[in-house]
């Protein structure tokens, strides 16, 4: 299980049903990212026509919970954007739901 924070710092639990059976609890920390940085390399590939990962894609929708110097209105209409400015998205997605 993956599990997104916004408070707590990444770190891996062990969360136990019974004593012999237990499972791994990934927490990805929202905090450690910077939305402006993020934001601006993401442009920079965007305007070099780079290509995005997976995760880079799933990381703009999730913008607005990063730590930021701009409010979440603005990352938020900023991620709309941003993600509408990537070319051939459609097919990048098609791609991905394909795996």
């Amino acid at each position: 299980m993956h599990v997104l924070s916004t408070v707590e710092a990444e770190n891996t639990k062990c969360y136990k049903i019974n004593p012999q059976a237990s499972f791994p609890i990934y927490i990805h920390s929202l905090k450690d990212y910077d939305a402006d940085e993020f934001l601006n390399t993401m442009n920079a590939k965007i305007a070099n026509k780079s290509e995005f990962s997976e995760k880079e894609l799933l990381m703009i929708s999730l913008l607005c919970f990063m730590k930021s110097c701009r409010d979440i209105e603005f990352n938020i209409l900023n991620s709309a954007v941003t993600i509408t400015n990537i070319a051939n998205l459609d097919k990048i997605l098609v791609n991905l739901l394909k795996v």
